[in-house]
């Protein structure tokens, strides 16, 4: 049988049609077979692809809903990012005002650290933030050493604590060995002409 010549009402389904000439031969019953097999495939084939792409789909559409989600919560976690940067600008703001208001009582008070380092050698540590929080405390009095200046810029070795301070508005220089005493009394005491 012609496969160009096929009747356009043709069905590979239907019992091959009685000829004249009587039964089909074997081979026209293996090309009608073959047809049958061929649209059995194309068929399978054929719904295989269309569970293919609807599973596809599906999965599309999972994947967009957790995208949705997950932009959500990348501009909530912005927004936390947000509020956490203006609270840290209002501390900031406020460590300002702490630290002006602490400068001003004590100019007040007549002593203001103006620099104190902590070392020996070329090896120093600027520790006059740590110094002025120790000498400003109700009759504070500390000792010059790493556990209360809070560096060890040397360790094994034994260091000088070199403490630039204004008493009064003079300027004046405070120096003393590993493991001295420091206080406010002392500094005013070297300070006094």
């Amino acid at each position: 049988m012609d496969l160009s010549t096929t009747p356009p009402d043709f069905n590979p389904f239907a019992d091959p049609p009685a000829t004249e000439a009587g039964p089909l031969s074997g081979s026209q019953q293996d090309t009608a077979a073959g047809r049958r097999t061929s649209f059995l495939v194309w068929s399978l084939v054929l719904t295989l692809l269309a569970m293919i792409v609807i599973c596809l789909l599906v999965r599309l559409a999972g994947l967009q809903t957790r995208l949705s989600a997950l932009r959500a919560e990348t501009q909530q976690a912005r927004l936390h990012a947000d509020d956490l940067q203006v609270k840290l600008f209002q501390l900031n703001k406020a460590q300002e005002k702490r630290d002006r208001f602490n400068a001003a009582l004590h100019q007040a008070e007549g002593l203001w650290i103006v620099s104190a380092i902590y070392g020996s050698g070329t090896h120093f540590a600027d520790v006059s933030a740590r110094v002025n929080e120790l000498l400003h405390e109700t009759n504070a009095q500390f000792y010059a050493h790493p556990d209360s200046l809070g560096t060890d810029p040397t360790p094994g070795w034994n260091k000088t604590l070199v403490i630039i301070y204004e008493l009064q508005g003079e300027r004046h220089l405070f120096t003393t060995g590993e493991g001295g005493q420091v206080s406010s009394a002392a500094l005013r005491e070297v300070g006094t002409p």
